[in-house]
């Protein structure tokens, strides 16, 4: 049986295509389709922050109307209810409006990082150490 020995990668553009193994070598073909690690961190901090502001919107200014028919008395009772009637939406609101906000930081520290990858080391630490709470 033949095995084969993994290929070393010599140059510097073999280094970052390494996707499939290190059996493979580069061939140009998907250096095409690769972004900078950078740009989809921030395009991923511009999604959650928009997502969690589209949905504490969606929270707060819903509200429902239930029509309820009480037998006894032959009648209906209209109810309305909003997000503030109920302390775990009012939480969820909150916590999801915080998330937004903290989603628009992170994105700013992130293009930061992006735009100057090796003099920051210490704010991508704080980065990941901030993304794990």
């Amino acid at each position: 049986m033949n095995q084969t020995e993994p290929v070393p990668n010599k140059t510097k553009s073999n280094q970052h295509c390494n996707l499939a193994g290190p059996r493979l070598r580069h061939t140009g073909e998907a250096s095409r389709w690769m972004v900078a690690p950078g740009i989809q961190n921030v395009a991923l901090r511009i999604l959650v922050s928009a997502f969690s502001f589209v949905a504490a919107v969606i929270v707060v200014t819903d509200k429902q109307t239930k029509h309820i028919y009480v037998a006894s008395i032959q009648t209906t009772i209209t109810t309305k209810a909003k997000f503030g009637d109920m302390p775990a939406f009012v939480y969820m609101a909150v916590t999801m409006f915080v998330a937004s906000l903290y989603g628009l930081i992170t994105m700013l520290a992130s293009i930061v990082v992006a735009s100057k990858p090796d003099s920051i080391k210490r704010l991508r630490l704080h980065l990941v150490l901030w993304d794990a709470v």
